[in-house]
């Protein structure tokens, strides 16, 4: 895609689950470069999570070839699920502690506090309780919590189909700048070509297969691509 150093990269992928006779993906190849948003788009059943979970590391193929970075973090769209702290300070402190990381609690605070900066949350949200927030402040600090780690790949499953119209924008355009400012390789998952239209690079995936892959104003232009897809246009 550009000449920046790839941080994924999936060769002639196919993926069968145990019991089923049909691949769910099919001679699948995709490379991702740092500082780039790629949203992987395609409607249920299409094979985008199952794309997204051999991006992850969580499934591995039966054929082809997979080169994935040292850290990737995954964003759902509920936080919640997999939320494991009272507090913000807790929530974001525990994902950089699960990974191994041992840090002075300065430090430690001093890394979470940049963290919850860097997704457009002030220090004062370090002690405020999780449920008591918004669904969009939620996902920023699961942002965050992912950050964090400092991750080289980024999945996010549908990030916004829970939030409102004004949290959705909100944490879409935290996520365009950040890919850009961090220099990490965004793998988005979604159903909704308007979500995919600020990415760098988008691709179709429809029962398996990749119909299209370019520029989102090209892909989503090519009204055969959508129809064929069972996507909605713009």
């Amino acid at each position: 895609m550009t000449g920046r150093p790839v941080v994924l990269a999936l060769k002639e992928i196919w993926f069968t689950y145990p019991g089923r006779s049909l691949p769910v993906l099919q001679d699948i190849s995709l490379t991702l470069p740092e500082g780039t948003w790629l949203s992987v788009v395609g409607g249920n059943g299409s094979g985008k999570s199952t794309l997204g979970k051999l991006c992850a590391g969580l499934l591995v193929p039966q054929r082809g070839a997979v080169r994935l970075p040292l850290r990737t973090e995954w964003l759902s769209s509920n936080p919640l699920d997999t939320m494991v702290g009272a507090t913000v300070e807790e929530e974001v402190a525990f994902n950089l502690l699960h990974t191994g990381c041992r840090m002075a609690e300065r430090a430690l605070q001093a890394r979470v506090t940049e963290s919850l900066r860097e997704v457009g949350l002030s220090g004062d949200f370090l002690k405020k309780d999780l449920l008591k927030l918004s669904g969009g402040e939620r996902q920023l600090v699961a942002l965050a919590s992912a950050l964090v780690t400092r991750p080289q790949l980024l999945i996010l499953d549908e990030p916004v189909s829970m939030l409102d119209e004004g949290s959705r924008a909100t944490v879409l355009s935290v996520i365009t700048r950040l890919v850009k400012e961090l220099k990490v390789g965004l793998l988005h998952l979604t159903h909704d070509i308007a979500e995919a239209a600020g990415a760098d690079m988008a691709v179709v995936v429809h029962k398996g297969r990749l119909l299209a892959c370019g520029p989102p104003g090209t892909v989503f232009a090519a009204s055969h691509v959508l129809q064929a897809a069972g996507l909605e246009p713009l």
